[in-house]
């Protein structure tokens, strides 16, 4: 009896000494465990670290696509309502002086000043004010929207320098995966594969973030370019408008045959202008786009030629291999299966947006092309009326039987381009309009669709 005590005593000590033992090992065994894990935590961590920097560099991209576009469907209709009031007035000019003209052609003594005198050329010039007003207007408009968005951080000079000092966090990050790696490759061939495919998308979704913000950047500095030398090139249009209805104005009161002249050289300025504002609205946007993509490079946003198809293809590798192995239990590949949500929503996010951005490119240039097609149109139909009064001042100053057949001509030649004018600007307002209405009923208007991606990546960042 009394051996077995002994025996269970010596046992009961043996066990205490073991639990001991343990009890002072156990943080040396956690340490070598955690150290075992802990190159593979690291660069888990890391991971987690650039995919919220690239959360964060899409969300500030987005955001300023949405504040550089906030004031377009407002603008569209406040223009084509200046646009539209200048061309019922210039229809309205051409019928009365086809009429005044065409009504005494052959009794140009009766060409007398008067109310019908003045209503064949004061429409006119009350156009060209309407015009030129709204031109100001948005001209003005645009200068106050740059001065807001530098007041909230989204001017150009500084969404530039917040996205390159992003950007340069993002590549540090990259950077120190990479040397990670290397420096000490996981001897596990399964997390060693992991690693490799989960940085090339990565990197894929660090140079479309770039892609993204580089195409709303330039975007905006070709657009506001273009629109202000639109507006600038149009003010001046109108300002050679008015100058010549005032000397029609002056003619008709004093019949002066050498007025008939310096009012049909005006004419002529004001036609040309009217096909060259297209043109240098194209030259422009392509100057500034072209030094945009210069400051971009200087910041180290080089251009990138990234095809859906590489996208799809570095994906569909990740997610075979997330596919494969799905039961695994190692704590990188549990962390990467529950990230493949996000690449998977990436992935369909930037291929749609790549797919837009050659559409996209496309209709830019068809649009260039109609308004520089119109243009040539309206200018050149314009070009009798400036020729003939010129040529009448200058060969028949005072034959006004023929300066005033002339003028008849000129004002017949204008009115059928006035007049497609204002049915194909109904037109186009009256589509788009429609357009944005079906748009919007479907949830796919632009603004729409980036507070929809916004709120994606938030919900992806908090599970981050």
């Amino acid at each position: 009896m009394r051996k077995r005590a002994q025996l269970k005593l010596k046992s009961n000590a043996a066990i205490l000494l073991v639990a001991c033992l343990q009890l002072a090992l156990s943080p040396l065994l956690l340490a070598a465990e955690t150290t075992l894990q802990g190159y593979v935590s690291n660069v888990d961590r890391l991971t987690k670290d650039i995919l919220k920097d690239e959360i964060e560099l899409e969300q500030f991209s987005l955001r300023y696509r949405l504040e550089t576009g906030r004031a377009n469907r407002l603008k569209s209709w406040r223009y084509f309502a200046f646009q539209e009031a200048a061309l019922g007035l210039f229809e309205a000019n051409c019928i009365t002086l086809a009429s005044y003209r065409g009504e005494n052609l052959n009794n140009p003594e009766e060409l007398k000043p008067g109310p019908s005198a003045y209503a064949s050329a004061f429409p006119m010039l009350l156009g060209f004010a309407v015009g030129g007003a709204g031109d100001a207007i948005e001209f003005g408009l645009n200068a106050y929207h740059s001065w807001q968005r530098a007041r909230t951080g989204f001017s150009q000079k500084e969404s530039l320098a917040h996205v390159a000092a992003t950007l340069r966090v993002i590549d540090a990050k990259l950077a120190q995966r990479r040397r990670m790696i290397e420096s000490e490759p996981p001897e596990d061939e399964e997390l060693a594969q992991l690693q490799k495919l989960e940085g090339v998308l990565l990197s894929d979704f660090r140079d479309l973030s770039i892609a993204e913000f580089e195409r709303y950047h330039v975007g905006a500095s070709r657009g506001l370019a273009m629109e202000n030398t639109f507006y600038v090139l149009d003010m001046a249009k109108a300002s050679t408008g008015c100058v010549w209805t005032g000397l029609d104005l002056y003619l008709f009161r004093h019949g002066k045959g050498r007025i008939d002249t310096a009012a049909g050289i005006v004419d002529i300025v004001n036609a040309s202008s009217v096909m060259i504002d297209p043109i240098g609205a194209k030259l422009a946007g392509t100057v500034a786009e072209k030094m945009d993509r210069r400051k971009l490079r200087a910041c180290g946003l080089r251009s990138l030629d990234f095809t859906e198809d590489k996208l799809r293809a570095d994906y569909q590798l990740l997610r075979q291999f997330a596919k494969t192995h799905a039961s695994s239990e190692k704590p990188d590949v549990i962390a990467l299966l529950a990230r493949m949500d996000h690449y998977e929503a990436n992935t369909g996010y930037y291929s749609a947006e790549l797919r837009h951005t050659a559409e996209e490119l496309q209709e830019i240039r068809r649009s260039l092309l109609e308004h520089l097609g119109w243009g040539l149109f309206v200018g050149g139909s314009k070009y009798p009326l400036a020729i003939l009064s010129t040529v009448g001042g200058v060969r028949f100053p005072y034959r006004d039987r023929i300066i005033n057949s002339y003028y008849f001509a000129g004002g017949v030649a204008y009115m059928p381009a006035v007049t497609i004018s204002i049915i194909d600007s109904w037109h186009k307002q009256v589509k788009g309009e429609m357009t944005f209405q079906r748009l919007r009923r479907d949830h796919k208007l632009p603004g729409q669709l980036i507070n929809d991606r916004l709120a994606e990546l938030h919900n992806f960042s908090q599970k981050l």
